[in-house]
């Protein structure tokens, strides 16, 4: 067995949108012939940077016996970085790594790996991010003990700006110490090809050899058997038709209108904000769904005692807003948390699944929500407001996509009456799904992490 060091902040059995890939690549990984020792926060540490979280101890059943190591890391206090508003100012306008997790826990990392390097002949470093504070720790990690750097990138850090980088030389500061990495890494993953396009666009001197697309997917075990052909009837057959989303939708009211208003219009600091490319959030709430719904049931009202709209996850005070604002708060059900287990369980009882992403002007957007490969694996038609990018281009390869033009909202309506009244059939592409069960992303990841090591030891 091969032993690397595999740093993952977040981590089981913290319940957060981001620890599933962690979880199954580390699951997985001793099947390939390689050993994780995982280095995660602590759990009874998560107080310290995420008051209020939540715990799933389920999702560390499946981990159990698998040769996986969990080095639970502490962590001291962040709040004393916030606790004056001189300090909390300086600790987020001069943050690029968006975060500063990696201060408060970087001498309990480092202490516990040079504990464990004296015992154990680790042959590679891999991390996981966001945080983007844990990259420079596991490149300083690498060069101590002389091995090997994988950089995971489950986010495009310069890229990423729902919230705006400070100032345009915040933007640039972060474009040089992501470029500084990514030389410095062996090899750089992304979790689309659309974004291994941006980079090249953004590091043309990082040599395009280094990135690998190594997508998010889902986990075969829990899974059932991914039909050939699918077929939803119509309402007048079943009497109702529950439309379902799952987790979060990453959307601020404040934040998109900071991000569209002229800088010069906007307050204070705020003018020098700067935004690498213009995205409208909004296309990533369901606003543009709601409004075709409501159209749906001024073209059809008998519809609506029929069709019911389910979000889990956090209910936010401008989704009330929305539905209200669109008249569906008796279509509406807001189901709250829930433990992975039952998202799973509401998903395969569903009548369609809904997803959404954000539009990029001018461009594409590289980003692909976790949840579309658990979605593509439910035997449920997905019913996509998405703008152009990757998320659409993997949507529609599947052969689920009921495709909807947000902007088009007489079109979407009369599309939903269609089906409502209709039905439809579908034919899922089940091979090019299967491409995206974890044991065969694993393995691509295994391949990667021991191309790496034999070409250090060449």
């Amino acid at each position: 067995m091969t032993d690397i060091i595999f740093i993952s902040f977040e981590f089981p059995p913290l319940s957060a949108g981001g620890i599933f890939r962690s979880k199954e690549f580390a699951k997985n990984l001793p099947a390939e012939g390689i050993t994780p020792h995982v280095y995660c926060l602590s759990p009874d540490h998560y107080e310290n940077v995420y008051p209020g979280s939540k715990k799933d101890e389920q999702l560390l059943n499946d981990l159990s016996g698998r040769g996986v190591r969990i080095i639970p890391v502490p962590i001291d206090p962040i709040w004393n970085l916030y606790n004056t508003p001189l300090k909390r100012f300086w600790n987020i306008y001069f943050s690029i790594y968006r975060g500063n997790e990696h201060r408060k826990w970087k001498h309990h990392l480092f202490r516990k790996i040079k504990e464990d390097a004296a015992t154990v002949n680790f042959k590679a470093v891999l991390v996981t991010a966001p945080p983007f504070g844990m990259l420079p720790l596991a490149l300083e990690v690498a060069k101590v003990l002389g091995l090997p750097l994988i950089l995971d990138m489950r986010d495009a850090w310069a890229f990423w700006n729902s919230t705006g980088f400070g100032t345009y030389l915040h933007y640039l500061t972060t474009v040089k110490k992501e470029r500084e990495l990514f030389r410095k890494a062996d090899v750089i993953i992304a979790t689309s090809e659309q974004t291994i396009t941006d980079w090249i666009g953004l590091h043309p001197s990082i040599p395009s050899t280094k990135y690998t697309c190594i997508t998010n997917g889902f986990n075969e075990e829990i899974v059932n058997e991914i039909k050939t052909e699918i077929t939803v009837k119509p309402i007048p057959h079943s009497g109702k038709f529950d439309i379902v989303y799952v987790g979060s939708f990453y959307f601020s009211p404040e934040t998109r209108e900071n991000m569209l208003t002229p800088a010069l219009k906007r307050k204070r600091l705020r003018k020098l904000q700067y935004y690498p490319r213009i995205q409208d959030w909004l296309y990533r709430s369901p606003h543009f769904f709601l409004k075709a719904v409501a159209r749906l049931f001024e073209i059809e009202p008998g519809l609506r005692k029929h069709v019911k709209i389910k979000f889990a996850g956090h209910r936010y005070k401008w989704l009330d807003d929305m539905v209200a604002e669109f008249g569906l708060q008796n279509e509406v059900v807001f189901l709250g948390f829930m433990k992975h287990a039952e998202a799973l369980e509401l998903q395969k009882a569903a009548d369609a699944l809904l997803i959404t992403s954000a539009k990029v002007y001018n461009g594409r957007d590289c980003f692909i929500a976790g949840k579309t490969f658990e979605y593509i694996t439910m035997n449920r038609p997905i019913f996509s407001f998405v703008s152009e990018g990757a998320q659409k281009d993997i949507l529609k390869d599947t052969g689920l996509s009921i495709e909807f033009e947000p902007d088009n909202t007489e079109e979407a309506a009369l599309k939903l009456n269609r089906i409502f009244t209709e039905g439809l059939k579908l034919k899922p592409n089940v091979p090019y799904i299967e491409t995206f069960g974890r044991k065969k992303l694993t393995k691509k990841l295994a391949d990667t992490i021991k191309e790496v090591i034999e070409k250090r030891n060449r």
